[in-house]
């Protein structure tokens, strides 16, 4: 009788030894999944900025969670990137995703590449510069607003550059003086966004590339 209850009481040692290494090991794989998939994930990060770095135009590629590239839009227009409305209407389904771009200066993502990432509902948005890579993400409360957005530049409005993008000609005198129409555009620099990044607790880094 003794000897049985021993037996039964080993038995049972050894079946909460095996659940517990058993459950033990599966924490592991879980761990090392997620290490795993979140290496690749930052490989595939590393891929697009290279890519990009150096274009003489813009481009954009947008990654899903999983690193893999949902779309790679280019129009060889040193400026801008443009989204067809099909193209924005898949973003806004796809929430989550990260959209990579490049801009030929030095300069960070524009108040234009955050309400576009606010629009498409990204997780976070990174631009490759010549010299420097540039990272914003939403804080706990997501993206903020356009209306609260500019209210956050508004304040910070001297940090910011005004650059004279284009001069348009508009009319002409007869003595040969001429006239024109000069687009002004606002771009922000490193001091400003990261103005503006923490009056909306917004993530934002930068690093040499």
């Amino acid at each position: 009788m003794v000897e049985d209850v021993k037996t039964m009481i080993g038995f049972a040692l050894v079946v909460v030894v095996l659940m517990w290494l058993f459950a033990k090991m599966q924490k592991l794989v879980t761990k090392w999944s997620l290490r795993h998939s979140s290496d690749l994930l930052k490989r595939r990060i590393i891929e697009a900025i290279e890519i990009l770095h150096g274009l003489k135009f813009e481009a954009e590629i947008v990654l899903d969670e999983k690193g893999e590239t949902i779309m790679n839009v280019t129009q060889y227009d040193p400026t801008q990137i443009c989204f067809t409305n099909e193209q924005l209407l898949f973003l806004q389904s796809h929430p989550g995703l990260i959209g990579i771009h490049n801009h030929d200066e030095d300069v960070p993502p524009s108040l234009r590449d955050l309400n576009f990432a606010a629009t498409a509902q990204h997780k976070s948005i990174i631009v490759v510069s010549p010299h420097y890579v540039y990272y914003v993400a939403p804080g706990v409360d997501g993206w903020k607003s356009e209306p609260e957005l500019n209210a956050a530049a508004e304040t910070y409005l001297d940090l910011f550059q005004h650059d004279v993008k284009r001069r348009r000609l508009i009319g002409s005198e007869a003595d040969g003086g001429v006239w024109f129409e000069e687009d002004i555009e606002l771009t922000s620099t490193h001091e400003a966004l990261e103005a503006v990044a923490q009056a909306l607790e917004y993530e934002y880094r930068r690093w040499e590339f």
